[in-house]
């Protein structure tokens, strides 16, 4: 910051060090955060610019799994993937991957040198002895390949991470420097000037989570701006990124792997497996014996998906396994057959189920492995026949992950509950759409310049006459024509009905809080917009009340449904009904006539009263 506090500079820090960003955050951003999308974009363009071709931008494997628990099959697949992604997005192959939580093995090296990634980065551990003063070292696979391993600093790392360093700019880039002779980093001078060329001069590399800078420790970002500025002024420092030292420096001390090994788990990978030891909070006593029943389940499941995939697949896609290789990011087929797209997007939701935070923390009740359960119910849908058989499979195995509560919770109660959706997503993305339309379109909410609006990322939608929906999924194809009824658009628990269109099925309502997200949270956000103090709002909507209440018929229906409207919003925000509103409601029930009290009975549940008997 400057003097006062004042901004004196906004630094785009990915445009000095080398960074990667998961290819399935990415394609949330490119949508839903285009201008830090766009800046992510840059910051590899003007580094690559700037370093001889050698932009910043890392690689990584598609999904986040541990990729030494993974079959070559598998781990293939996720690398192609990730690389693929990678073209599409900073447009130029990547030199490096990194690993997800740096999991490795050498079956796992085995596969980046086969498909030309030439360096990825590990922990200190994850070596039996490290290279000299930073530099990178070979590692040969079996295959008669090889691939740079650059060991990261440990202190440092940890110190940015778990200590103080993010605390002070000017001790964190003196740390960096170490044993750079008098030359004070804040009297440098003020250009750059590159170092000597030589491993004369260590290389120093500090590996962190992104979210460091900010979510984990506030204003960390600022540090990293800060203390770029200052090691940029260093005459004795080269700030660069690997891909651009790689070139100068090939790798040449041969490493022996520790395997498998992770920077998260010392027991290897086992924390994401099994109850080893490791986890967030230590001191709670807490048991994870949920990993082991959790990875058994979707092991078993993502098997029998695997064998669907192999019995379907040659008719429709000869070779099943190329076919998936080069489905990945942008859903790329030689067919445009409906089952063999299903089948692809089947084993892209296999793939997700091994995603590793689902694992990483304490307890099942989460939301990271219902997340895990929720790719799973995905994966079931697109079985076909053995949908019913494979999910009974499914929830057997996961009655052996119990959560630490109590009572325990077991991964199938967590499953049925909460990951199976009650309705098909067809159905719920066509009911969003209608109450969007409802709600916020009939109130004139205006999108921004740029912005998406709400929906699904993976259907899309457009509108019919007679209140039909087409809805189409966006990968596979498939589509669906929905017809819909709005009942209370200006509620909060305002349902929508529908059913397939040119059937005589019964509509099937829809409550709000069963719409996806994408339309669920800009409705909320459009309703509370016209209701800034929904707790004042509620309390004048019932002294309204009053008037009318002692004659017949009653209060006029419109106010009857205002207060029920504003209820059912405190409800959908989790707010609690103001004790005052209950109050004034009591005292106007107990005194108003029959047919009025008749027709008050109908807010008294929603207001926390007893039912009328």
């Amino acid at each position: 910051p400057g003097p006062g506090g004042r901004i004196a500079n906004i630094v785009n820090t990915l445009e000095f060090i080398s960074f990667n960003f998961g290819p399935t955050l990415l394609e949330w951003m490119a949508v839903r955060a285009p201008r830090t999308y766009r800046s992510i974009l840059e910051a590899d363009a003007t580094s690559a610019q700037a370093r001889g071709g050698h932009g910043n931008a890392i690689a990584q494997p598609y999904h986040h799994t541990i990729l030494p628990l993974a079959s070559r099959r598998e781990k293939v697949t996720e690398v192609r993937w990730g690389m693929a992604d990678f073209r599409k997005r900073f447009g130029r192959d990547p030199t490096g991957m990194w690993l997800p939580e740096t999991a490795v093995d050498t079956a796992t090296l085995g596969v980046l040198a086969q498909e030309g990634i030439a360096f990825t980065i590990v922990a200190p551990h994850q070596v039996k002895k490290a290279p000299p003063r930073g530099a990178p070292g070979l590692f040969r696979t079996p295959g008669g390949r090889s691939v740079a391993l650059f060991v990261y600093n440990g202190p440092l790392s940890h110190g940015v991470a778990f200590g103080s360093l993010l605390d002070n700019a000017e001790k964190w880039a003196r740390d960096i420097v170490g044993s750079t002779p008098n030359r004070p980093v804040e009297h440098a001078a003020d250009e750059d000037h590159p170092e000597r060329t030589g491993l004369n001069e260590p290389l120093i590399s500090i590996a962190t989570d992104g979210e460091t800078y900010g979510h984990h420790h506030r204003f960390g970002e600022m540090a990293l701006a800060a203390v770029l500025g200052l090691l940029r002024k260093n005459s004795r420092v080269r700030v660069e990124n690997f891909s651009s030292f790689l070139s100068r420096h090939p790798a040449e001390h041969e490493v022996e792997l520790v395997e498998p090994s992770s920077w998260s788990c010392v027991h290897g990978v086992d924390r994401w497996k099994s109850d080893c030891g490791c986890r967030m909070n230590p001191g709670q006593g807490t048991q994870q014996e949920w990993r082991k029943g959790l990875r058994d389940a979707v092991d078993w499941l993502a098997s029998q998906i695997h064998k669907i995939f192999e019995a379907e697949g040659p008719p429709l896609l000869g070779d099943p396994w190329a076919a998936r290789n080069l489905y990945g990011p942008t859903a790329e087929s030689h067919t445009q057959d409906l089952r063999a797209l299903e089948l692809l997007e089947m084993e892209r939701q296999a793939l997700r189920l091994f995603t590793s935070c689902g694992w990483f923390f304490d307890d099942l009740d989460r939301v990271e492995p219902l997340q895990i359960l929720r790719y799973a119910a995905r994966a079931l849908e697109l079985t076909g026949s053995q949908q019913p058989t494979l999910e009974e499979g499914f929830l057997k195995r996961l009655d052996a992950a119990l959560s630490n509560g109590t009572p325990p919770r077991s991964g199938r109660a967590i499953f049925l509950e909460e990951a199976k959706p009650p309705f098909p997503a067809y159905l719920r993305v066509a009911a969003g759409a209608a109450l969007w339309e409802a709600v916020a379109i009939s109130r004139g909410v205006q999108e921004g310049e740029g912005d998406p609006g709400p929906g699904v990322p993976g259907f899309q939608v457009s509108k019919l006459p007679l209140d039909v929906f087409k809805v189409t999924h966006r990968r596979t194809g498939r589509l669906w024509e929905v017809e819909t009824r709005i009942n209370r658009p200006s509620s909060g628990q305002g349902a929508v009905s529908v059913r397939p269109f040119g059937t005589e099925n019964e509509f099937t309502p829809i409550a709000l809080k069963d719409v996806p997200e994408g339309y669920r949270i800009p409705i909320t956000d459009a309703l509370t917009r016209e209701v800034p103090d929904l707790r004042q709002a509620l309390i004048f909507a019932i002294d309204d009340l009053e008037q009318g209440s002692g004659v017949e018929p009653g209060p006029p229906e419109e106010k009857v449904e205002r207060v029920r409207d504003l209820a059912d919003l405190h409800i959908l925000l989790n707010v609690p009904i103001p004790f005052e509103a209950q109050t004034t409601f009591f005292k106007i029930l107990m005194d108003a006539s029959p047919q009025a009290a008749l027709r008050l009975s109908v807010l008294r549940k929603i207001l926390g009263f007893t039912p009328a008997t």
